[in-house]
């Protein structure tokens, strides 16, 4: 019997999380369609409940769940001391991610035993 139970569990939360998903796409399909020029890049749950965090062109902003009010700041967690920064943590990850995907394309010269990273950003188009 706790075997079914554990099935029963399972079954009930892969459903659930299956809706969720398709609440993302929802938003993100309905934010596109209100915003045609800008790129939702990513929408996720977000820990307050029925706020998503939306990435829209880089920035992150919030909407409900029906994509009807949207709105821009940051949330914090006042349950940790000092209040933790969500907004500013998913703003480092997609700097992360950023950063990662550029070191991908960097052009690479290795000196020595090549033991050291550098990276130098550079705009061939500056005069100075």
């Amino acid at each position: 019997m706790p075997r079914i139970a554990a099935i029963c569990i399972l079954l009930a939360s892969a459903l659930l999380s299956g809706w969720a998903g398709a609440d993302e796409v929802a938003i993100k399909r309905t934010l596109q369609s209100r915003f045609p020029t800008m790129n939702v890049e990513r929408v996720s749950v977000s820990p307050f409940p029925g706020l998503y965090e939306v990435v829209l062109d880089g920035e992150i902003v919030y909407t409900d769940a029906k994509a009807q009010y949207f709105f821009s700041g940051n949330i914090f967690d006042i349950r940790t001391l000092p209040p933790r920064n969500l907004t500013e943590d998913s703003s480092n990850r997609i700097a992360a991610d950023a950063f990662t995907r550029a070191r991908e394309l960097a052009i690479k010269r290795v000196r020595g035993n090549g033991a050291r990273t550098l990276f130098t950003f550079e705009d061939p188009n500056c005069g100075y």
